[in-house]
């Protein structure tokens, strides 16, 4: 357990693991979210809906509503695109939007605007831009699954609505009889012209394709790929390929056997013990020297077992060597066979990794071989085929002529089509009709109302959102092992929950749990804690001189101190609390002291160790304060008095807990932190926000100091959280368990070598054993 402190220095350039920190940046939690801004935004969101909605309903002004509903007719338009040369097509869809875009744009408002009794409106007359002030009022709305538009008109006064309204369905109807006249007569000219351009076209074509019909003779010779020669070299193009299948085989198989042999060691890793058979392992590893000296000693050992059993009883010393001797032999054994399995796979391993090389390298030649033998084919007929293009090059001209004389032709017989269709569509009825003229209700329309109330509540709820977004976007305060691991990637140890969680420790003192309340969930914590120190990661050794600090006041720092070396004593272990809280020391006064001589003194060499260490109440644990007069024990913590007495400390105590200023405040902490064990960093939950733990941990860092963990106190419920359900479930586990153990079965503890004075009651004398505290190693 002895440490040397004057390797401090040693130590601090010591491959000691660095401390992974994070810069803490914007976050955001649905849990935080819901659990501590769900109140804020509903109150919010509440306080500003009425208001808003309010606003939003006398914002918009009464207005009356005048309506007219339009048929527009399903028959599809046809009109001659010019740049294509062939008829186009316009969509139901399309044609409506398109209609519509006229009865809202300038095409229809324009010529409304222009007549009398429209210009005359006193609404229209006090606007500037009269035009973008009727665009306002007109609004279109489809009929889903029908032909049927709705065009209305939104004014303050009902007969202005209404007036406005049947002058656009009039201007608009009259346009639309207008166009259709106009189209219809323009569409019959064009195609009419396209007919005969079209008509001379083809015959053009016709009379051309006679001409090169009569030259073309018939074509010599048959297909390049039909003769001997193409014959050959497509049967050796064919052996190529088979040969490439085979050798992709051989990769298939290769690399199959390689990934089983792969698989085979990794079991055999997860499982050494285990015998394989695949391969023929077994077989080697049976005829390995190894396994068979083993296997003569493990046959002569069982063989004297076997002989001692017939002769001796089975507690003999001598058959139990033997057997001791025997199982020794057969783990020996054992472990030769796993070793001799590993060497039998890695040698099957490299085996079919050289046997999967060599098929893909054939594989590779005869791939390049197939090429070669697949361009000679390609080679001879693109060789024949040159000769066959000149006479072909005529028949494939005149198929292209023939070709277009058949769209020619397709083209014409539509363009026919659509010159009957237009003289059928001339006598039948509009396409675009008034299915209900317009109307205006004597009801005002408040639908603009309603819709602004509800955007006012929808904005309420926005402002409320918004706001517990950016708060908890913008909180850096820590609260949860999610909220540390943002910065720091070392284990949360512990969770303490606050005291006012546990009605059981409502009036309980916060740094004497450990005693008044040793089966309480805070004390679990605690223990925690201990497990830590004493079992560490790593299997590395008891943490013995341990720094309790934290980045501000307030965290809980010193009740966690003080209950850990409770906690210690408690499991018979020597203890020394160390204070160095020379600006506010506590420690004194958690155990019921006063101030004395304590650290101050001892680096002045005004007092022997041995007289600092002050009794406590409990047998094991020992206290040194900062002192009387500790205004200079911060510039003294780095000299070789205060190292020579932590290697005097460590070697009487099993345990140094340190109860040291905040880090932010003081360096104190920061002098010893080299010199110690172990740091156990203490998070105040909400009282330090990320920054500051981080700039916290940056330090420790840099000083390289080992901090075994980090323990959020004083944690409080959250809604959601399951800490007073974890409560509730360990009240109950504990209530089950002291029902179990009848007051009779527990053990009697008696006081060894001392008299138990008559003013203690014979109860509250049952549980300590007082030895002597002289400051040395007993």
């Amino acid at each position: 357990m002895s440490r040397d402190f004057s390797t401090v220095a040693d130590d601090f350039d010591s491959d000691r693991p660095r401390v992974q920190t994070k810069t803490p940046g914007l976050h955001f939690s649905i849990k935080n979210f819901v659990s501590l801004r769900l109140f804020s935004v509903v109150l919010i969101s509440a306080a500003l809906s009425l208001p808003l909605a309010v606003a939003g309903w006398f914002i918009v002004p009464d207005v009356y509503t005048a309506s007219a509903v339009i048929q527009f007719g399903s028959v599809v338009d046809r009109i001659l695109d010019q740049r294509a040369g062939n008829a186009a097509t316009i969509s139901y869809a399309q044609f409506v939007g398109t209609e519509l875009a006229k009865i809202t744009g300038s095409i229809v408002l324009s010529p409304v605007l222009e007549r009398e009794e429209v210009r005359e409106l006193p609404s229209v007359q006090a606007k500037l831009d009269k035009l973008a002030f009727i665009q306002g009022t007109i609004r279109t709305a489809k009929f889903r699954n029908s032909e049927l538009v709705t065009v209305s008109c939104t004014m303050k006064s009902r007969a202005e609505a209404l007036i406005v309204l049947e002058n656009v369905m009039d201007v608009y109807q009259g346009q639309v009889s207008q166009y259709a006249l106009d189209l219809d007569n323009h569409r019959v000219e064009t195609l009419n012209d396209e007919i005969e351009k079209t008509r001379f076209e083809l015959d053009a074509l016709r009379t051309l394709i006679q001409k090169l019909e009569g030259k073309l003779g018939a074509m010599v010779g048959g297909r390049p790929e039909d003769s001997t020669e193409a014959e050959q070299y497509r049967n050796e193009w064919l052996k190529a390929e088979e040969r490439v299948t085979q050798a992709r085989n051989g990769v298939a198989n290769a690399e199959e056997s390689d990934q089983r042999i792969r698989a085979l060691q990794d079991n055999h890793t997860q499982n050494r013990g285990a015998p394989i058979y695949q391969y023929g392992v077994e077989e080697q590893v049976i005829r390995d020297p190894r396994i068979v000296s083993f296997q003569s000693e493990l046959d002569a050992q069982e063989s004297r077992v076997s002989s001692l059993e017939e002769t001796h009883k089975d507690t003999h010393p001598a058959l139990e060597a033997a057997r001791r001797k025997l199982e020794s032999v057969q783990r020996n054994a054992e472990i030769k066979k796993q070793m001799a399995r590993s060497d039998v796979l890695k040698t099957l391993s490299s085996q079919a990794a050289l046997a999967l090389e060599l098929a893909k390298r054939v594989l590779a030649d005869e791939e390049l071989n197939l090429e070669k033998n697949k361009q000679h084919y390609d080679d001879y007929v693109d060789k024949q085929e040159s000769n066959l293009t000149l006479a072909s090059k005529e028949r494939a001209n005149i198929q292209q002529l023939q070709e277009k004389a058949d769209v020619k032709a397709a083209f014409l017989a539509q363009l026919d089509a659509q010159v009957q269709q237009i003289q059928l569509d001339e006598q039948a009825p509009a396409r675009v009709r008034i299915a209900s003229p317009p109307n205006a209700p004597q009801s005002k329309d408040r639908r603009m109302k309603v819709i602004m109330a509800i955007v006012g509540l929808m904005m309420a709820l926005g402002l409320g959102l918004g706001y517990g977004v950016v708060r908890e976007l913008l909180d850096q305060q820590i609260r949860t092992r999610q909220d540390m691991a943002r910065i720091s990637e070392l284990p949360t140890i512990a969770s303490i929950p606050h005291l006012s969680e546990d009605s059981h420790l409502a009036d309980a003192d916060c740094a004497m749990l450990m005693v008044q309340h040793p089966n309480s969930t805070v004390a679990d914590e605690y223990r925690r804690i201990l497990a830590r120190m004493l079992f560490p990661e790593d299997n590395a050794a008891e943490v013995s001189s341990l720094l309790v600090v934290s980045a501000s006041t307030q965290e809980g720092k010193t009740s966690i101190a003080a209950n850990l070396a409770i906690a210690l004593e408690q499991a018979s272990r020597r203890v020394l609390l160390l204070d160095l809280s020379s600006q506010k020391p506590d420690i004194e006064r958690v155990f019921g002291l006063e101030p004395a001589a304590g650290l101050s003194e001892l680096l002045r060499d005004e007092q022997a160790r041995e007289d600092l260490v002050r009794r406590t109440a409990f047998e094991n644990l020992g206290i040194v304060g900062p002192g009387m007069d500790a205004s200079e024990l911060a510039s003294r913590l780095a000299s070789r008095a205060m190292m020579d007495f932590m290697e005097w400390a460590d070697e009487h105590f099993d345990h140094i807990i340190v109860d040291t200023p905040p880090l932010l405040l003081m360096s104190d902490a920061k002098l010893l932190a080299p010199a110690v064990d172990g740091v156990l960093f203490v998070v105040g939950a909400g009282i330090p926000t990320l920054g500051m733990v981080s700039r916290c941990l940056s330090d420790l860092e840099q000083l390289r100091a080992n901090i075994i963990g980090i323990v959020i106190n004083g944690i409080r419920n959250m809604r959601g959280g399951y800490l007073r359900k974890n409560q509730r479930l360990y009240d109950d586990y504990t209530a089950r368990a002291a029902e179990q153990v009848p007051a009779s079965s527990m053990p009697e503890i008696n006081v060894l070598d001392e008299e138990v004075p008559e003013e203690v009651e014979q109860e509250e004398a049952e549980v300590v054993v007082l030895l002597p505290f002289d400051g040395k190693d007993p």
